[in-house]
């Protein structure tokens, strides 16, 4: 980790910013209030932003079925931007594409994972530690100035907002959709609901919740799937995550099968996709969907196949797939609407990655989420892991296990 002198010698070297200049914002490096206004700052945000793009352009920029090499000369490329971001990244960081954040704003101590999408605000320091995990969308710092603290094995679930000066304990949980006041939270805690109440967090292995069973016919219709699409070498791993099973989800054939996913996502959502082609990506995307299904003009999903969807579905623009999910009959599916069922377990000891000597991570297990025939999920609502949904689902409300709903 660099210190804010040497974060400012860096950017004076390597990007021709003057002592005047990096003074201006010498506060962003130091946790303080600086001048938000200023020319040099903006210089530095226009430099930062246009990094992050590179990196997410690079993320892409690989063909839909990439041999071996090639994943090994783009991954390459994209730690070298990783070490000009962050100042220093470690090698074993996953750090998926969509981020944003100014050079040396945030500093990683240690191995990590970032999913999509993750923003940290312009007015914080962030510093987060050891084997933490940024899930999907989450807004890091708000728009007060100051230092946010994630400890060792944190997990800040999916759309969360952490507010600016802010301190996780280690070992710390904020659930998916939390809406988190004050200033801190202690260690082997967990924050859930809107506003966030905080508890001491309790690990009970014996209240595991089995995962929707695939059909040993839906099973063979997915391998099918795969060998017809020409990753049928995947077939393996991918099995283990339908069955609920340990998986190296950084194994190169596995890792071809999500940035496929993640492609064929972002080829359906560009206005230019003729309707016949995003026709045919729902097909690859969904080979378990049932009739007449209707989806809106952008969508995401992190791996093909393991949605389920019943007959007369509708999906909203913007919907989010992560993981296991199985929508019944006739489901109206609003706007912005995200299932998130990969999500980690509670306990940090198995939430950990696991490197073998190929470098491949491992997630012991897998979540998944369902919703019964019939029922309506209103704009933005999210549903976590293990989440059971049995009733209508209100706008912006977060669907959690055994049925409950949370605003």
């Amino acid at each position: 980790m660099k210190t804010a002198p040497q974060k400012l010698r860096y950017l004076k070297k390597h990007y021709g910013f003057s002592t005047l200049e990096v003074a201006s914002f010498v506060g962003l490096y130091e946790g303080k209030p600086f001048d938000l206004e200023s020319p040099s700052f903006a210089k530095l945000k226009k430099i930062s932003a246009a990094l992050c793009d590179r990196y997410s352009a690079l993320y892409h920029d690989v063909p839909l079925k990439a041999g071996v090499l090639r994943l090994g000369f783009n991954y390459l490329r994209r730690c070298a931007l990783l070490k000009k971001i962050f100042l220093g990244c470690p090698l074993s960081a996953d750090i998926r594409p969509g981020f944003h954040c100014l050079i040396g704003q945030v500093d990683l101590l240690g191995t990590c994972y970032m999913g999509l999408g993750v923003t940290f605000s312009p007015t914080s320091l962030v510093k987060v530690g050891k084997r933490s995990v940024l899930s999907p969308h989450a807004f890091i710092g708000g728009s007060g100035f100051g230092l946010v603290s994630l400890g060792d094995d944190c997990w800040v679930g999916a759309e969360v907002k952490v507010p600016s000066p802010f301190a996780l304990g280690d070992a710390s949980v904020v659930a998916a959709g939390a809406l988190l006041e004050g200033d801190s939270m202690p260690s082997s805690s967990i924050a859930y609901g809107r506003p966030a109440k905080i508890q001491n967090l309790t690990i009970n292995h014996e209240a595991k919740q089995p995962l929707q069973p695939f059909s040993f016919e839906e099973k063979r219709l997915l391998i099918e799937h795969l060998q017809k699409i020409g990753f049928g070498r995947a077939a393996k791993d991918y099995v283990h995550i339908v069955e609920g099973g340990v998986v190296n989800v950084g194994s190169p054939l596995l890792g071809r099968l999500f940035l496929y996913s993640h492609a064929l996502s972002a080829e359906y959502s560009r206005p230019e996709t003729s309707k016949e082609r995003k026709e045919e990506i729902l097909r690859l995307l969904f080979p378990l969907a049932g009739k007449n299904l209707q989806v809106g003009s952008t969508l995401y999903v992190d791996l093909l196949g393991l949605v389920k969807l019943g007959d007369d579905v509708t999906v909203g623009d913007g919907a989010s797939f992560y993981g296991r999910v199985t929508i019944g009959d006739g489901v109206s599916i609003a706007e912005g609407v995200s299932f998130y069922a990969t999500g980690h377990p509670l306990d940090p000891e198995e939430r950990r990655f696991l490197f073998t000597l190929s470098g491949a991570r491992s997630l012991t297990t897998f979540a998944s989420i369902s919703v019964k025939d019939h029922l309506s999920i209103g704009a933005h609502a999210i549903a976590v892991p293990f989440a059971s949904i049995e009733q209508a689902i209100p706008a912006g409300a977060v669907a959690l296990p055994g049925g409950r709903v949370i605003l």
